[in-house]
């Protein structure tokens, strides 16, 4: 049947405690998002586990009641694990120190000063399994094991042990003090967990900081107690538990609202798109579009004038997500305004470009096409800062015609002149204009070939004979099947306008 000592329940009852929340840890972060903050946290109790073990393997190198020096190698076998404490203790110290930073979001929780004391940490270890830090105690302490001398075979220690001391005292007194002056923060999530928990760190911290000098203050003077290190191991790991479970919650309650919040965005911007297709007179209109994240930097609008004509737009902002859908809906609102007081497609174009560079960073820039459309006369006015090709189809040749913007895209600048040609084009009986952006013809396939050019005007040969919702569902078709399952790299949008 197997004894153990009685003064060493603690650390039977510390390594039952911590091994399991070290594993439950571990799983949770291969299954839950891979935070780095809980397999550090899972790191450093699996560290409790194995020093809490090797206490309780150390406490009963000498059963009670039995002599010291009846033992076989006790002296040895206690050097080593006391020896082995120390290396797992330094590594402890490592892994508690990088698991502050990362939770107070300091920049040294990653990068090169990590890396650094690591480094040390596993240089500084043969250091303590040399006799210069520890050395095997000729005599026990005792002449067996008892409450007042758990372990008679200490190993006698050198001034090294006193600084080792000194060093954890330091440093998880710094780490203390760190916490208890990061003031918790008061946006997203912490609120209500992320940081509100950190009372609880802080005391965990502070159990850490006196049971691991005490301990190993006590190895110092000689006085061979029962080590509180692993009852300082049980509060330690369930505080922390608890701050990191209060914050992975408060986490997900903020996921929740962050979702609820962008599908509100969501429905807003898509609900800005034209609904259905709009009736111009003598035309056929359709348009497409698909964001490759949750918002797009893409946007078509079609709008009726007072004096009958209609504005055609197709606007494309630089990258994707919600900060260029943001972009694109200003301009779309910009476009719409600008059209009380603007007789011209490039007078239209050129005023935007003025009103939106402030609004536009280094880097950013906006692609715009910008049409009237006469449909008594059957006549498009049109425009183009960087947003091409403009492709039409004549019916009475049976060929499709490509254009080029005419001028530049609208930056976050403004230049003294800024031209901007004015073109038009007279629809005859089955005439259609075609505008896509540049995330349809650039999709790539798995091999990360483009669909290009050319393959979208293969595409659309069957255009003549489609409907104009026709023409746009086999155009995605071919880029869908081109890309074979491959991630959308950027918003797609299309727009068809046909004569009838």
């Amino acid at each position: 049947m197997l004894t153990i000592n009685t003064f060493s329940i603690h650390d039977l009852v510390a390594f039952v405690v911590t091994a399991p929340l070290a594993l439950l840890f571990y799983v949770a972060y291969l299954t839950m998002g891979r935070r780095l903050i809980d397999l550090l946290f899972a790191n450093w109790l699996a560290v409790c586990a194995v020093l809490c073990f090797s206490y309780l393997l150390v406490d009963n190198v000498v059963p009670e009641g039995t002599s010291a020096t009846a033992v076989p190698h006790a002296s040895v076998r206690t050097l080593r694990h006391i020896q082995f404490n120390y290396s797992i203790g330094l590594i402890g110290m490592v892994t508690l120190c990088h698991f502050v930073l990362l939770y107070i979001k300091s920049r040294y929780a990653t990068g090169v000063p990590v890396r650094l004391a690591y480094l040390a940490c596993l240089m500084a270890v043969p250091l303590i399994w040399s006799s210069w830090f520890l050395r095997e105690r000729a005599q026990p302490l005792g002449e067996t094991s008892s409450w007042s001398c758990a372990c008679p075979w200490m190993p006698e220690v050198s001034a090294l042990v006193t600084g080792y001391a000194a060093l954890y005292f330091i440093v998880t007194a710094i780490l203390v003090v760190i916490l208890w002056r990061h003031k918790a923060d008061t946006t997203g999530p912490a609120e209500e967990g992320t940081m509100s928990m950190i009372a609880w760190v802080r005391a965990a911290f502070g159990i850490v900081c006196l049971a691991g000098t005490v301990d190993i203050l006590m190895a110092i003077m000689d006085y061979n107690g029962p080590a509180p290190f692993p009852a300082g191991a049980i509060l330690v790991s369930g505080a922390i538990s608890v701050a990191l479970v209060g914050e992975r919650r408060a986490a997900e309650r903020h996921m929740v609202r962050m979702e609820e919040q962008l599908q509100i965005a969501i429905d807003i911007q898509s609900g800005l798109l034209p609904q259905g297709q709009p009736s111009v007179a003598g035309f056929e209109m359709a348009g497409w579009s698909q964001p490759a994240e949750i918002a797009g930097g893409d946007n078509y609008d079609v709008f009726q004038l007072p004096d009958g004509r209609w504005l055609i737009t197709l606007t494309d902002a630089s990258g994707h997500g919600l900060g260029p859908a943001l972009i694109v809906d200003e301009t779309r609102a910009i476009l719409r305004a600008l059209t009380v007081g603007c007789e011209e497609a490039a007078t239209i174009l050129t005023h935007a470009r003025r009103l939106m560079a402030p609004d536009l960073h280094e880097g950013h820039f906006v692609t715009c096409f910008v049409g009237l459309l006469d449909p008594a006369s059957a006549t498009l006015s049109y425009a183009s800062a960087g947003q091409g090709p403009i492709i039409f189809y004549e019916s009475a040749r049976g060929q499709f015609r490509r254009e080029d913007a005419g001028s530049p895209p609208l930056v976050p600048f403004t230049s003294p002149e800024f031209h901007c040609a004015v073109r038009q084009q007279r629809f005859e009986p089955g005439d259609f204009l075609v505008l896509v952006s540049d995330g349809l013809y650039e999709a790539f396939d798995p091999s990360h070939s483009q669909f290009g050019i050319a393959r979208l005007f293969g595409a659309l040969c069957k255009g003549p004979r489609l409907g104009i919702q026709e023409v746009i569902s086999h155009v995605r078709k071919e880029v869908e099947e081109f890309m074979r399952g491959g991630k959308q790299a950027d918003d797609m949008t299309m727009l068809v306008l046909r004569k009838q």
